[in-house]
């Protein structure tokens, strides 16, 4: 049985090589004619059709440049969106406002507020409450209480701990386990 393996592997071996023999030679082939290509098809234009040009064309392809890398697009997390729709310390947003503009609900808006606290830098804190909506008491508004890494004066909502580190703006969920918090 040892001896099938060690025959599968030498044949496995040798069909590697050649396969990197022939990767090799036809990347040479590629690259010569590349460099050649130009005084290569003022020879063959008067002989063959187009199409047999082109096909060649298609066939060694261009000489691959590296492209300048364009930075990548900022990317915005709803907690920022969230944030932006305050217009500074003291504003109130509506829940159904952020009901209709990002279609999430009650409890996710929770989790947004206390991510506000503990997912952010420290100097980034967004200190956000929850209130009933002065005309309609079933709704929620929320307002923005302070920001900074100090808690605003008679705080009852949610504490950062120790062990809460901020990310790099990723969508973290949090598990909450009481609304009343907010």
């Amino acid at each position: 049985m040892a001896e099938v393996e060690l025959t599968l592997t030498e044949k496995e071996a040798l069909a590697q090589a050649k396969k990197e023999e022939r990767a090799i030679e036809w990347a040479r082939m590629k690259s010569n004619i590349r460099a050649n290509w130009t005084s290569v098809k003022s020879l063959i234009v008067n002989s063959f059709d187009e199409q047999l040009i082109k096909d060649f064309e298609k066939m060694i392809g261009e000489e691959r440049v590296a492209h300048e890398k364009t930075p990548k697009a900022q990317r915005v997390t709803l907690r920022q969106q969230f944030l932006a729709m305050f217009s500074g310390v003291g504003s109130v947003v509506k829940g159904m406002d952020v009901y209709l503009e990002y279609g999430i609900g009650k409890d996710r808006i929770g989790l947004l507020v206390t991510e506000c606290i503990k997912k952010s830098k420290p100097e980034e804190r967004a200190w956000i409450v929850a209130m009933p909506n002065a005309d309609k008491p079933h709704l929620t508004d929320y307002q923005l209480v302070a920001t900074g890494a100090v808690a605003p004066e008679g705080w009852t909502g949610y504490l950062p701990k120790e062990t809460d580190t901020p990310d790099e703006g990723g969508e973290v969920v949090v598990e909450v386990e009481d609304d009343t918090k907010y």
